[in-house]
């Protein structure tokens, strides 16, 4: 227990005053010999026990009410969270709240309350109970010291509600420190309404060393408050899209979607991922095993009157809604740009190059032509490079470049590249192979020689298209000829085009995607956007932040033109590593500021009721004490009746 006005503490010796007056009154009564009363004494001898204790317990009881008098003066505090913290509190002090509006803070803890609510809640409840001359606010996303003049609004308040961003606790604690430094040197408090996650805490940070220097010349006058809350055994779910990029297999439009998901459970389970695409929504099952499920290059067929692909990945909503919904936007469709080195004219890639992408080399004479960098595809027939042509394929290769190489009409013995080569020409029967689980006819080929990974071959031992990574690239082998326009593999044109529609999905990687996250990364990237408002096309869009807190809010905006015509999109996220359960003990916290006097205030758990605050006075208790305490002193004064004689 502790006391709000502990001075008034200094009046218990007023439980005195029983005693004193007790003795006071019997010096008033002197007693005097007198020989008849002897024979009183002698009846009155057997009820002197009862009456003396009587006499004793109402003496306790009137010290008794005097000290709950005293005590209710005092005003005690029932504060099992801050133990004798509270009785310097409010006594002419500056309170200082730190508020953490990161993702993490969004986990629900007590009677569908946020971490934040309850926090900011039983702060606002317990800095009335105490009292306060002044309020200052510190928010994570503004940073900077915001006066409150009424208590009451502060858990409404737009700049308490929650964002997408991380904390910077660090730059937090030193701005109120250095707002204390600036003001006069009286009692401070520094409320933190943090969960401790590491992420949003920071220790390993060069700045904690600078709060602590700057800190240690506050002295004794300040305390520090921190929230601690009840672990609990919720599992928490997160998703996560981690690519958005063109399709250019198949027939039509399409985007792939590659999704991750994480879970504070190593059960294995299933958890059904709903993907929005504009006014479509598909559902897809992911397994989840040892806390993580992936599911790479979902598709989703888009229509062909805009450019413009955005939308959301979401799960059930669960104990943190902070973290079930991921946006994205499909980058800018570029068609591939491919070029074409031939011995001879092959007119099957020339109609395949101008299907998938854009021929930027017209065919010419392997001889005349200098090997450079041929934009994201390389479809090379002829004899294997060698020499500087070899280096200069490598280079391109190693850059992430893709070459597909097709055999010469007069195959070069032991000429390779990478170690890979061309067997003898097979003029056979016509046989069946298959690639991708797509079987077509071949008639004439020569067998890929080589270390590599064998995706189609011939008569079960004969490797007709195989591929081998060089660098950050892809070298692809197909051991058929596409110089004779009546070939079956030519003639047929499936196998061709499987053949080409895999090595353009494994090209370099797409434009960079149009994502950012919440916080300083998203803020730079409306920079540019500065005339006008962002327009968001999903998140909340009710939510008055979203303007004056640019950056900080998941959700997928629309920017301004830039004169292209094509208004441009940004995706915004949280940080996945809200989503970890890494937290800070307390005393880890304290030692990042060792010069102040932490107090930790443990939350009650699941059952906590944040509007209750975190500390209580208890005057009920003290003023039934002192009821029952008058009305026992005047039943115990109350004359007892004499009984009758038989």
């Amino acid at each position: 227990m502790s006391f709000l006005r502990s001075a008034a503490l200094w009046f218990l010796p007023l439980v005195l005053i029983p005693i004193v007056i007790h003795l006071i009154h019997r010096r008033r009564h002197p007693t005097m010999p007198w020989a008849a009363m002897m024979f009183l004494h002698r009846a009155a001898g057997s009820r002197r026990g009862p009456a003396k204790l009587r006499r004793w317990l109402i003496l306790a009881t009137r010290m008794l009410v005097v000290a709950a008098l005293v005590f209710a003066l005092a005003r005690p505090l029932s504060s099992g969270a801050f133990g004798v913290a509270a009785s310097r509190i409010g006594q002419g002090a500056t309170s200082i709240v730190l508020l953490d509006r990161s993702p993490s803070m969004q986990r629900r803890v007590a009677a569908n309350q946020t971490r934040m609510e309850v926090a900011l809640q039983g702060v606002q409840q317990t800095i009335q109970t105490l009292g306060t001359d002044k309020i200052i606010l510190i928010e994570s996303v503004g940073q900077r010291p915001i006066p409150i003049d009424d208590l009451n609004s502060l858990p409404a308040a737009p700049v308490c509600s929650p964002s997408a961003a991380r904390a910077d606790i660090a730059e937090m604690f030193q701005t109120a420190v250095r707002y204390l430094q600036d003001q006069d040197r009286g009692p401070a408090d520094i409320w933190i309404c943090s969960d401790g996650q590491t992420g949003d805490w920071q220790p390993q940070s060069q700045r904690w060393q600078q709060v602590a220097m700057e800190a240690a010349g506050l002295g004794d006058a300040v305390s520090v408050h921190q929230l601690s809350f009840h672990p609990d055994d919720q599992i928490n779910t997160s998703v996560q899209v981690d690519r958005v990029r063109w399709s250019r297999a198949g027939q039509g439009r399409a985007v792939l979607i590659s999704i991750t998901l994480e879970r504070d459970d190593p059960t294995a389970v299933v958890v059904p991922v709903r993907v929005t695409v504009g006014a479509v929504t598909t559902t897809v099952d992911i397994a989840v095993a040892d806390g993580v499920g992936e599911l790479a290059d979902y598709r989703i067929d888009v229509g062909q009157e805009s450019d413009l692909v955005f939308g959301k990945v979401a799960i059930a909503a669960d104990v943190n809604t902070a973290d079930d919904i991921s946006y994205f936007v499909a980058p800018t469709e570029v068609r591939p740009q491919l070029s074409l080195l031939t011995e001879t004219r092959c007119d099957a890639l020339e109609v395949a190059g101008e299907v998938f992408g854009t021929l930027v080399s017209e065919p010419a004479n392997l001889a005349e032509s200098q090997t450079q960098l041929f934009g994201d595809c390389l479809l090379w027939q002829g004899p294997l490079p060698a020499g500087r042509e070899s280096e200069s394929i490598k280079s391109y290769l190693d850059g992430g470049g893709q070459v597909v190489f097709f055999p010469p009409q007069q195959l070069i013995a032991e000429t390779t590249f990478e170690g890979v080569g061309w067997g003898a020409w097979v003029d056979d029967n016509v046989q069946t192979a298959s690639l991708d689980q797509l079987e077509f006819p071949i008639q004439r080929y020569c067998a890929v020689e080589g270390e590599l990974v064998k995706l189609a071959e011939v008569g079960g031992q004969d490797v007709l298209i195989g591929k081998m990574r060089v660098g950050t690239g892809t070298a692809w082998f197909c051991g058929t000829d596409v110089s004779n326009p009546n070939s079956l593999f030519v003639k047929d044109g499936l196998a061709l085009y499987g053949l080409l529609s895999q090595v353009l999905e494994t090209e370099r990687a797409d434009a960079a995607n149009s994502d950012a996250i919440a916080g300083l990364q998203a803020t730079v990237a409306f920079q540019s956007d500065v005339a006008a408002d962002p327009q968001i096309l999903l998140g909340d869009a009710n939510d008055l932040n979203i303007t004056l807190e640019r950056g900080f809010h998941a959700g997928v905006y629309q920017l301004a033109d830039d004169g292209s015509g094509t208004p441009e999109l940004l995706a915004i996220n949280s940080p996945m590593e809200e989503s970890l359960t890494e937290f800070l003990t307390a005393d880890q916290r304290r030692e990042l500021v060792p010069g102040l006097k932490w107090n930790e205030i443990i939350n009650a758990g699941p059952d906590q009721n944040a509007t209750t605050g975190f500390v209580r006075e208890i005057w009920g208790a003290v003023w039934v004490l002192l009821i029952l305490g008058m009305l026992s002193e005047a039943w115990l004064s109350f004359p007892r009746r004499n009984r009758s004689p038989a």
